[in-house]
């Protein structure tokens, strides 16, 4: 059987293979951007006074740094600055730029007892811990 010849079914076929073209471009720009995108590493240690955030962040300055505790998390925002670099830069591995990092805290970490630091590129974010909860017995009355 033949199939009628139609410019039309042709001109679709080019707008389908254009918007895929256009489409994978989006998603590689994305998934490059992500993969530079800086995400400073934090570790949360539990310590005998509460628990201890630490955040690489080198180069960055205190005044760049914006720590809040906010609905069960640690929220540190800043901007680390790029390097300045005389010449040409032959190869780029560091990171530079905005940054965003929220860590959920335990349960019983208390951000009125909060404290950040930054110390030789490392900000260290000490949160207090509430008492634990006491057992109280209650009497039932019938």
């Amino acid at each position: 059987m033949l199939v009628p010849y139609s410019p039309l079914s042709e001109l679709a076929e080019l707008q389908r293979r254009i918007a895929r073209v256009f489409d994978d471009a989006r998603a590689q720009r994305e998934r490059l951007a992500e993969r530079e995108r800086l995400v400073p590493p934090v570790d949360l240690v539990l310590t005998g006074e509460g628990y201890e955030a630490r955040v690489d962040l080198p180069g960055v300055k205190p005044e760049d740094i914006k720590v809040v505790v906010e609905e069960g998390y640690l929220v540190i925002r800043g901007n680390k600055p790029a390097a300045d670099a005389e010449g040409r830069v032959a190869r780029r591995e560091r990171q530079f730029g905005e940054f965003a990092r929220s860590v959920p805290l335990p349960s019983d970490a208390d951000a009125s007892q909060a404290s950040a630091k930054l110390e030789n590129g490392v900000l260290t974010v000490k949160i207090g811990r509430r008492a634990p909860a006491k057992q109280v017995e209650v009497a039932v009355v019938g």
